[in-house]
């Protein structure tokens, strides 16, 4: 007898006989962000929805900073797992580590911590640039000098003003650029860039969380006007490489100066020119930025920028930069991790947590492991213990598991850019227990009746399934299911099974001698459901002194060999009867070859019977008995007797007989017109 258990997914299909009673441990199914920022300004509002399955219902609670939450005015808690939080005044610290967890009577599942954190914008110090007087169709850059502290960084942009207030602003374009450190490039100067009325420009930087706009370093500069337009060849004034998350968008910019302005596109590292189709790609302010979309690994490469610069005078220059675009992530699982098991107690069970990191990020540190919400400690694990690791603690193994131990695990990893969190159920249940089976071996000899019969229970939540097979001393396969792809049976008429499938009646009272030799092999049994499995296992032997009867075998699902040959003769009889029907039909009809020689020889058969009739043959005039007739002439006018045996020569005469004057098909038709055509006495009327 051999055990097996399979461990499935409880999501899976399970053979219940009431599956609304299988209680099974929370399993977390949110999956938070690792920050959010809350400001103190105005009235914030701001929610979360922890959700689990699990039988029964779990029911939700938060700790914040590891603390339980209560419901009270800033902060209330739903029946559904949600999370409210508003905050109308600064008085009230929101801020700190949040986690979920749901709970039910067969376990506790926690989610990913989450931060609540407090956005941040600093103020400028109160300096000022005088960059002095420029010359008209130059470059010109100016620096964000002392910008603040703006958190997040991902809702801070630069803005660029004129004059003291915020009203005015500078519009990016085709020479006018905003790069990502803040800084404002004119490609060329134009005299109209420089301010009158002593305004100057301000950097602006603002936060979208705080809705809070500051501004800052404020500038100045005169523009000496040129008589004529000069050359400025192209040149690349800024480009920095650029770092985006797994999934989400990243920006690449490259500045290019010059005067004409060039125009700029983008290449991959292959060398494969970028378009901006909207999905993928998009090209703004000019094609000075490229954003990458939807990012995935192997977006990770250098991009090439390229400027060319055409010139009044038809010359061409060039210019371009390579930025590099970092994608990262959080650790990222490799398939089939933290599957739910379901399996019988005094087995092992064991989980994977196995996870990478992309390949410009150091390894994920970890896993650590955690059972209904409480990390599991080294002291807990060990060849005596109730866990061991495996596989550089990348595999949990609970050992002799029992129904106890049913319940919710978590593992946990960690690297520069995040932290990776799952959890799966273990559910324990009842063992198939046997208490009849089928015996090793068996003998059975000619009108023998034998049986083969199994008595097992398991889990009352699960019903027993029966799988038999048989396989004979010529490997021919039998098999009886009523589930599973071998579905149905191709059993022998001389095995039976009982209604409960339970019972195989293996009968041998019709068979003499060496026909017994068909239930002679290996019989197969499987008892099982979806989570556990019982293997038995018998040889059906037979007295060797008993000679096996010759048979005609066909395997199973094959062709007996008389029918293939039946069907071969049945083939070869339609060819014949074809290739008869072909030659009937090839030959019929047609003209005989002698009629074409008539014709060709000038003569119509048809039209002259149809002329003159049919004439009564009269005795010429002349006409002497002793003259041979003409039947009995030959071609040269001499006589032969009818039954001549003489050779070609003396039947039709040696003197002038012309071989020459058959035809090929052995006729003379139309060789004898001009002599010789009938005897001299005789005429025809």
């Amino acid at each position: 007898m051999v055990r097996i258990f399979p461990l499935l997914l409880v999501g899976s299909s399970v053979m219940l006989c009431h599956a609304q009673s299988l209680e099974t441990p929370p399993s977390m199914k949110s999956d938070f962000k690792q920050q959010y920022y809350l400001s103190l300004n105005g009235n914030v509002k701001f929610s979360k929805i922890c959700k689990a399955d699990g039988y029964p219902e779990p029911v939700y609670s938060w700790k914040v900073n590891g603390i339980q939450i209560q419901s009270h005015q800033f902060r209330t808690l739903y029946d559904n797992g949600t999370l409210f939080i508003s905050v109308s005044n600064s008085t009230y610290n929101q801020y700190g580590e949040y986690q979920c967890f749901a709970t039910n009577s067969k376990g506790v599942a926690m989610s990913s911590m989450f931060s609540i954190i407090m956005p941040v914008l600093n103020g400028f110090p109160v300096e000022s640039q005088e960059l002095g007087l420029k010359e008209e169709y130059k470059y010109q850059v100016l620096k964000c000098v002392s910008r603040p502290r703006c958190v997040p960084e991902a809702a801070c942009s630069t803005e660029w003003k004129i004059g003291d207030g915020t009203d005015k602003s500078v519009t990016p374009t085709d020479r006018v650029a905003f790069s990502e450190d803040g800084s404002m490039h004119f490609l060329y100067l134009k005299r109209g860039d420089q301010l009158g009325g002593g305004l100057t420009y301000g950097c602006g930087v603002w936060n979208q969380v705080m809705s809070v706009l500051v501004k800052g370093s404020p500038t100045k500069f005169s523009v000496k006007t040129v008589d004529d337009e000069p050359l400025h060849p192209v040149e690349v004034k800024y480009s920095k490489d650029a770092t985006g998350l797994l999934g989400y968008s990243a920006r690449l910019q490259c500045i290019f100066s010059g005067y004409p302005l060039p125009t700029i596109s983008w290449r991959t590292e292959f060398g494969k020119n970028i378009l901006s189709d909207g999905t993928k790609y998009e090209m703004e302010n000019f094609n000075r930025v490229l954003v990458v979309k939807s990012l995935k690994k192997e977006d990770e490469m250098s991009y090439a920028c390229i400027a060319l610069q055409q010139t009044k005078t038809g010359s061409t220059y060039s210019s371009n930069s390579t930025v590099y675009l970092n994608v990262t992530a959080r650790p990222q699982p490799f398939p089939n991790q933290m599957e739910n098991v379901v399996a019988p107690k005094d087995t092992d069970a064991e989980f994977s947590c196995k996870s990478y990191s992309l390949k410009s990020e150091a390894e994920p540190i970890g896993p650590f492991w955690y059972f209904n919400g409480k990390e599991i400690t080294e002291a807990e694990i060990g060849l005596n213990q109730r866990y061991i690791t495996k596989e550089n603690g990348t595999v949990l193994v609970i050992q002799n598991i029992q129904k106890e131990f049913t319940g919710s695990f978590q593992c946990m990893s960690y690297n520069s850019e995040g932290t990776f969190m799952r959890d799966a159920t273990l559910v324990v249940i009842e063992p198939i227990l046997v208490q009849i089976s089928p015996p090793p071996t068996m003998e059975i000899l000619p009108k023998d009746v034998k049986y083969l019969d199994v008595a097992a229970t398991t889990d009352p939540l699960f019903t027993l399934r029966y799988s038999w097979s048989f396989t004979n001393g010529d490997d021919e396969h039998f098999y009886n299911n009523d589930i599973g792809s071998d579905f149905g049976s191709n059993f022998p008429p001389e095995l039976t099974l009982s209604a409960d499938r339970q019972n195989l009646t293996i009968d041998g009272s019709n068979l003499d001698g060496g026909d017994i030799y068909k239930l002679v092999g290996t019989y197969s049994l499987r008892v099982y459901h979806n989570h556990d499995a019982v293997d038995f296992v018998t040889d059906m032997k037979t007295d060797a002194s008993i000679t096996p009867a010759p048979v005609v075998t066909s395997s199973a699902g094959g062709f007996n060999p008389i029918i293939i040959a039946i069907i071969l003769g049945v083939i070869v009889l339609f060819i014949v009867i074809f290739l008869i029907v072909f030659l009937l039909y090839r030959n019929r009809g047609g003209t005989y070859p002698l009629d074409k020689k008539e014709l060709a020889a000038g003569h119509d058969p048809e039209k002259e019977l149809a002329d003159s009739g049919f004439h009564d043959l009269s005795r010429a005039d002349g006409f002497d008995d002793e003259k041979p007739t003409n039947d009995r002439m030959s071609l040269n006018d001499s006589e032969k007797d009818y039954e001549s045996d003489d050779n070609f020569d003396q039947e039709y005469g040696d003197g002038d007989f012309d071989t020459t004057k058959f035809n090929e098909d052995g006729s003379f038709i139309g060789q004898y017109t001009d002599s010789k055509r009938r005897p001299p006495n005789q005429s025809v009327v």
